[in-house]
């Protein structure tokens, strides 16, 4: 699913790797953060990208942890609290 949002929307895909805790606002159909541009903003309320990010049709969900690992970044929850990695 992730490789679908950078192919077709690779600067969604830019803005979700630098923030994915904003995948929650496109699978809830929210309106995403305040200060998100215009043409972004449009992205995030796209049944497209819901379907894709929901993985319509296919047995795969695109979460916040997921975004994270396909990144390089650690699931937030195995964050150790004293701020190492």
């Amino acid at each position: 699913m992730w490789t679908i949002i950078e192919l077709r929307w690779p600067a969604l895909a830019e803005h979700l790797a630098d923030n994915p805790d904003d995948v929650d606002f496109i699978r809830k159909k929210k309106s995403p953060p305040n200060g998100t541009s215009g043409w972004l903003r449009e992205l995030f309320l796209d049944k497209s990208v819901y379907d894709a990010v929901k993985g319509e049709g296919v047995s795969a969900e695109l979460t916040v942890d997921a975004i994270r690992e396909c990144v390089g970044l650690r699931p937030a929850e195995r964050v150790v609290s004293n701020g190492a990695m």
